[in-house]
This record gives C-alpha cells, sequence and structure tokens, in this order.
C-alpha cells in the first residue's frame, strides 16, 4: 500500500509539473492558461492516464480537475483513450463522487464547447471547477428543449 502511495504522489507531482514548468510564484491549484498551452501535452496526457489507473480517489479526482482544464484551455487536444477511460470510470468507479466527476469531465472532452463560459474562469480549487461544469452541463441538459 506504501509503494502505491508513494507511486500516486510521484505521478501527481509529475503531471503537475509537465503543466506547470518551473513556476514558483504561481500558488494557485491550476497554472495559468499559457502554462497549458505551452506544455509538453504527450507527457502530460500519459501521466494523467496512469493517475486515472491509481485506484485512489483523490489521486484520480485531481486528473480529472486538470484534465477538465486543458481541455477547456486547448479544446482542440486530442484524448480519445482518457475520453474513453472517464467515460468508464462515470459507470464503474468506486466512489459516486468519482463517478460523476468522471462523468462531467468527459463530457467536457465530448462537449467542449458546452463549456465554452467557464473557459476565461480562474478556479481557486478542483471543487469550484466541478461546481461549475455541473451547473453549466445542468443548465445545458434542463434548458434543452430537443429541436
Amino acid at each position: 500500500m506504501k509503494a502505491v502511495t508513494v507511486v500516486a504522489a510521484a505521478l501527481v507531482f509529475f503531471s503537475a509539473a509537465s503543466m506547470q514548468g518551473q513556476s514558483k510564484e504561481n500558488n494557485s491549484y491550476f497554472s495559468d492558461p499559457s502554462v497549458y498551452r505551452n506544455a509538453n501535452i504527450p507527457t502530460a496526457l500519459k501521466a494523467f492516464e496512469s493517475c486515472l489507473a491509481m485506484e485512489n480517489a483523490g489521486v484520480q479526482e485531481s486528473a480529472m480537475a486538470q484534465l477538465a482544464m486543458l481541455k477547456m484551455v486547448l479544446p482542440a487536444v486530442d484524448a480519445g483513450a482518457i475520453t474513453r477511460r472517464l467515460e468508464e470510470m462515470s459507470t464503474s468507479a468506486p466512489s459516486p463522487s468519482t463517478r460523476f466527476k468522471a462523468y462531467i469531465v468527459s463530457q467536457v472532452y465530448s462537449n467542449p464547447e458546452l463549456f465554452a463560459n467557464e473557459r476565461g474562469t480562474r478556479y481557486n480549487d478542483s471543487d469550484e471547477l466541478f461546481n461549475a461544469l455541473a451547473a453549466r452541463l445542468q443548465s445545458s441538459l434542463l434548458s434543452y428543449s430537443g429541436h
């Protein structure tokens, strides 16, 4: 169990480092959008995939928040394997919270244009981001008239 925790911590650190670079003055949960644009996307996606494969819900949910932000900053990023994994997690993750967050992020990957208004917002933590995305999704689904 200790080895899994160490590996998970290393993967989260690696993925965060891939996204944030060497900036020491940025203390927010999410990086500035320019950092996402300049990140090594294939390396970051591999790290996030590894985080999603972990059994620790906290690691998975942290990776999901970063993946949502990445897709909102870079809507054209191709992450087919991650989208499929998120869809799978939305029905099979042990925790209802993880299932719900996986569903939300899978929708961000499937319909990035739906979340255009959330793109430019600065979020203090993952809960703020997930709440905003869930509100947008709920608003969109409830206002859809079927025409």
